[in-house]
C-alpha cells in the first residue's frame, strides 16, 4: 500500500516542515512501506496564482492547506492510498478539505494544538474544533494528538473513541556522553521570540546569581540588542540551517538548554524533547508538553512559572548547582525518554495503529 504524507509546508518552512517529512519518510521506507509526499506545490496553478491575491497571512495560510488537503485526498482516492496528515493550523480545514475528497483508504491526522479543550478559549473556537474533530472521527479518521491532555479530554468531552496518543518523531543518533558535570555553563536557545516563547526576555528581567558563561542563540534574534543580559558573558548567535543530525551534534554540545514557553502554548516542542535525547538538560516553563513529560519521566532539567521571574531564578540555581547523582538521574530518564519518542519507535507504532 501506497502512504501519502501531507505537509502543507514543505516548500515554505523548509527547516522544520522538511525535517519532519523526511523522519517520516525515511522510517517508513525503512520498514518497507512506499511512501508519496503532497506539499503545496503539487497543488494545480491557479491555485498558487489565486494565492497571490491574498495579502492577510492567516488567510493565506488557511487557503494553502485547505488545497493541499484537498488535492491530496484526491490524488490518494486515485492511488488507492494510506493518507497522514503531518500538519494543519486547524481541524477544521481538514474537514472542509475532505467534504467533496473523503480518503477512502486508512486515513489519520496528526492533531498539534489543544485549544478546543482548554476553559478559556473562547466559545465560538471551541465549537468549531468540536464540530472539525467529530466530523473527521464520523468519517473515519483516526485523530493522532501529540499531547495525553488532548486524548483525554477529546474522548471525555467529545466522546470520540479513534484517537490515539502519538509523540511527534525525533531524530536521534547514538553517541557518546561526554561527562557535563563539570562543563563551563553554555546555554542553548532555539528558536525566536515570539507569542510562544521569551527566552531572553527571561535571562533580561532576572538576577541570576550564577552566570551564564555563553548564551547560543539559533535564530535570527532580531530583538537581542533591546535586551541587556547582565548576568550573560557572552552571546553567540547563530542562523545556519541545520539537517536533523547536524541539530542533534548542535544540541550535544550545550550544556544547559532553555524551553521559555508561555502556558499559553498547547502544542508539543521538538526542540524540548531533541535537548533531551542530546544529553541536554532543560530549564522549562510549565506548558502543557513539558508538565506531561516532567510527569512522565522524571528528572529531565528543572521548571518554573512562566511568569515569576524568582520561579526562573531558583530553577536556574538548582539546575547549575546538580550533583554528579542528579546528571546520573538524568541520564537515566533520558534512557527511557529516546526509547518513546526517537523516530523509528514512532513511525513503527504508527504502523501498528492500522
Amino acid at each position: 500500500m501506497i502512504r501519502f504524507l501531507i505537509e502543507p509546508y514543505l516548500d515554505f518552512n523548509i527547516g522544520h516542515s522538511l525535517e519532519k517529512v523526511n523522519l517520516w519518510r525515511n522510517n517508513l521506507v525503512k520498514l518497507g512501506e512506499e511512501v508519496c509526499v503532497f506539499s503545496y506545490r503539487d497543488c494545480p496553478g491557479f491555485v498558487k496564482i489565486l494565492d497571490e491575491f491574498i495579502f492577510i497571512y492567516r488567510l493565506k495560510l488557511l487557503w494553502r492547506e485547505v488545497f493541499t488537503y484537498f488535492f491530496a485526498f484526491k490524488m490518494s482516492k486515485k492511488k488507492r492510498a494510506s493518507v497522514l496528515g503531518l500538519t494543519t493550523y486547524s481541524p477544521l480545514v481538514i474537514a472542509i478539505a475532505s467534504i467533496f475528497n473523503l480518503p477512502i483508504e486508512n486515513w489519520s491526522q496528526i492533531i498539534m494544538n489543544s485549544g478546543l479543550t482548554i476553559k478559556n478559549s473562547k466559545y465560538f473556537f471551541k465549537k468549531k474544533e468540536s464540530f472539525a474533530l467529530k466530523f473527521l472521527s464520523k468519517k473515519g479518521c483516526m485523530l493522532l494528538p501529540n499531547l495525553d491532555f488532548t486524548v483525554n479530554k477529546v474522548k471525555k468531552e467529545l466522546g470520540l473513541k479513534n484517537v490515539y496518543f502519538l509523540n511527534d518523531p525525533i531524530y536521534f543518533k547514538e553517541k557518546s556522553l561526554n561527562n557535563k558535570f563539570n562543563m563551563q555553563n553554555i546555554v542553548l536557545v532555539s528558536g525566536d521570540e515570539d507569542w510562544r516563547r521569551t527566552p531572553l526576555l527571561h535571562i533580561d528581567r532576572s538576577d541570576l546569581k550564577t552566570k551564564i558563561h555563553k548564551l547560543i542563540l539559533h535564530g535570527k534574534f532580531l530583538n537581542k540588542d533591546t535586551y541587556k543580559l547582565k548576568s550573560v558573558d557572552k552571546i553567540d548567535c547563530i542562523d545556519n540551517y541545520f539537517n536533523s543530525e547536524d541539530l542533534f551534534d548542535f544540541y550535544f554540545k550545550a550544556k544547559f538548554c532553555f524551553i521559555v514557553y508561555s502556558y499559553k502554548f498547547l502544542g508539543g516542542s521538538s526542540n524540548f524533547a531533541l535537548s533531551i535525547l542530546a544529553g541536554t538538560p532543560v530549564l522549562a516553563s510549565e506548558f502543557l508538553y513539558a508538565k506531561e513529560v516532567f510527569e512522565k519521566y522524571g528528572k529531565i532539567g528543572e521548571m518554573f512559572e512562566y511568569e515569576n521571574i524568582r520561579s526562573f531564578e531558583q530553577a536556574w540555581e538548582r539546575l547549575v548547582n546538580w550533583s554528579e547523582d542528579d546528571w546520573d538521574e538524568f541520564y537515566i530518564a533520558r534512557e527511557e525518554f529516546i526509547k518513546d519518542v526517537r523516530a523509528e519507535t514512532i513511525v513503527s507504532r504508527y504502523l501498528e495503529l492500522f
